[in-house]
């Protein structure tokens, strides 16, 4: 490429300057609706467009909230989040970095902002400490789950002050309830977030979706491949008998799906091929 008085020239195969052609007036697209254009986001564009995968340019904005704009970058995040608006309970299998849990905070918040819900519920598997349960974590409840919940609160600050985040976390509006405690709870209006479920049982996953009430969605997210526990995930197996019942959506995410950053995509791809 060459960039002269504004002007840029590019050069090379013909297939090869078509797909830069079609990155760069992404990016231009992109920056004429006013919305910012991080490094992920050309590594996103370049792996979509070569493997002829790149989506129209969409102008459906799942949240706005201040400075904070969040759109789907993928026909899968589309697809999922469009799951999530229109059942209750919806499972996103994929591996790290398509934004499962992101996309399930962000739709947390918007049906939160939009009074569809009065609470957020936030429960995952705490197995990843090399085995260890919570109770060997010092401190109150909200304590021990604080290192597993981490991820859905940053989400979270990004839309909410810091002051609005602790005010809501120590009114129950935003609520981390271990999974050993989710027997005998029933959640009426609330938004539902189970994540890292690769690492529950059959049985477990039975119990968290028993416990939604009336007007209470529920997403479980989960990558298969990066299960921690010795015995069988239940994760797909759970979303082979829900799969096709009314109200209960299943996407699946690939590796095209991958916005975090194209090493991640790469190390993934990688160790898929390698049998890991």
């Amino acid at each position: 490429m060459k960039l002269v008085e504004r002007r840029l020239s590019i050069f090379g195969e013909t297939e090869e300057v078509s797909d830069c052609y079609s990155v760069l007036n992404r990016i231009k697209e992109v920056l004429e609706s006013s919305e910012k254009v991080l490094e992920q986001d050309v590594d996103l564009y370049c792996r979509q467009e070569r493997d002829n995968s790149l989506p129209e340019m969409s102008n459906d904005i799942i949240l706005k909230m201040g400075k904070t704009v969040v759109k789907a970058k993928t026909k899968h995040q589309l697809e999922y989040i469009d799951a999530i608006e229109n059942n209750i309970i919806t499972f996103a299998i994929g591996s790290a970095g398509v934004a499962k849990t992101f996309l399930a905070a962000t739709s947390a918040v918007k049906a939160l902002k939009e009074k569809k819900v009065s609470k957020i519920i936030i429960t995952r598997s705490p197995i990843a400490l090399e085995g260890y349960s919570i109770g060997y974590v010092p401190g109150t409840d909200k304590d021990k789950m604080a290192p597993w919940i981490a991820p859905l609160i940053d989400v979270f600050a990004k839309f909410y002050s810091q002051e609005k985040l602790e005010y809501m976390i120590d009114n129950g509006i935003i609520e981390a309830v271990p999974l050993a405690y989710i027997r005998g709870r029933s959640f009426e209006n609330s938004f539902v977030i189970l994540d890292e479920s690769q690492n529950l049982s059959i049985g477990a996953f039975k119990s968290v979706m028993t416990r939604l009430g009336v007007g209470t969605k529920l997403v479980i997210c989960g990558d298969t491949k990066q299960s921690d526990i010795n015995g069988a995930s239940g994760l797909e197996t759970a979303a082979r008998i829900m799969e096709g019942a009314q109200g209960v959506a299943v996407v699946r995410f690939g590796i095209g799906d991958i916005v975090r950053s194209g090493i991640t995509a790469e190390v993934i791809k990688r160790f898929e091929e390698a049998g890991y």
